[in-house]
């Protein structure tokens, strides 16, 4: 168990490596709606939202736990319904639809089958505690998950690595004594949520040391999203996956499981297509339909 004092003097001195592990994530689990350990932005009929936030670091079990982890989720319609799935491969498991874009999609040596990969949706999971949540108020001054996308951790890499060339230095966002609060905006553009207005402010502590210390402490592990006992068994993966792509399977058949996934190839979705951002547990052709989002 690492001590408060001995946590906030090393992240003083490791935001190289801050730099680095965040680096890693971008060269490349999901949470059910119910969970209260989860927060999101409110948003008006239009869509609009916006909030105040600030990154954690990770919780003491380990000094070498991330500060943030990054998990994979397919979500995607066929002829038997929707298929909406955490993905193994956040973990690099074997995952039945990977394996099915690179055998139908990839490796065919066609062009135009690429475009027939089934599309795997990047989200990024951090502690957070809320500074301040205008339609939500009791949510502000306590601690949450926080489940986003590309754009939000685009802005936390840019953040961390400043720009030497024209003088802006590094800033470890999730340090409580010299991180910045970041100003989440969320509005539609075109159809879909855009983060492009949110920005970090510039640092500053998160009260005192005596807050701080008490803040720190409500932050949670996040191994959890990336354990491997989390996931569905192939086996089950594969018998949905054959389901909705209406594939009837003979007794005959058996299920082989090729060796662990690399780095996946990222499929990309049309322009009109909508990736869940829940898993739910009831295949509902309508339900489904209504809980795609593209956040």
């Amino acid at each position: 168990m690492v001590d408060f004092k001995s946590m906030m003097s090393k992240r003083k001195a490791n935001i190289g490596q801050l730099q680095e592990s965040v680096h890693k994530l971008n060269k490349g689990a999901s949470y059910q709606k119910d969970d209260p350990r989860f927060w999101s932005v409110s948003y008006d009929k239009e869509g609009n939202g916006s909030a105040i936030i600030r990154f954690l670091p990770r919780d003491g079990a380990n000094e070498k736990d991330p500060d943030i982890v990054k998990t994979f989720q397919y979500g995607f319609k066929g002829p038997g319904g929707w298929y909406i799935e955490e993905s193994p491969t956040t973990c690099e498991l074997p995952d039945p639809v990977h394996d099915w874009n690179k055998a139908n999609c990839w490796e065919t040596g066609i062009e135009a089958d690429k475009k027939k990969a089934k599309p795997r949706k990047k989200y990024y999971i951090a502690n957070i505690r809320v500074v301040k949540d205008p339609t939500v108020p009791e949510n502000d001054g306590k601690e949450f998950f926080y489940k986003f996308g590309q754009k939000i951790f685009d802005k936390i890499e840019e953040k961390l690595k400043g720009d030497p060339k024209l003088g802006i230095d590094p800033v470890d966002v999730f340090d409580l004594e010299d991180g910045a609060n970041f100003r989440l905006r969320r509005k539609i553009v075109e159809d879909f949520p855009n983060y492009d207005g949110s920005e970090f402010e510039s640092p500053s502590p998160v009260g005192d040391s005596k807050t701080q210390k008490v803040v720190w402490e409500n932050t949670k592990n996040l191994l959890e999203f990336i354990d491997p006992a989390k996931f569905k068994s192939y086996d089950d993966l594969k018998a949905r996956f054959d389901l909705v792509m209406g594939v009837r399977k003979t007794s005959t058949q058996a299920t082989v499981r090729p060796g662990p996934a690399l780095e996946e190839q990222e499929a990309q979705p049309s322009p009109r297509t909508r990736v869940a951002r829940e898993t739910p547990q009831v295949h509902d052709d309508l339900d489904e339909f209504q809980k795609l989002l593209h956040d």
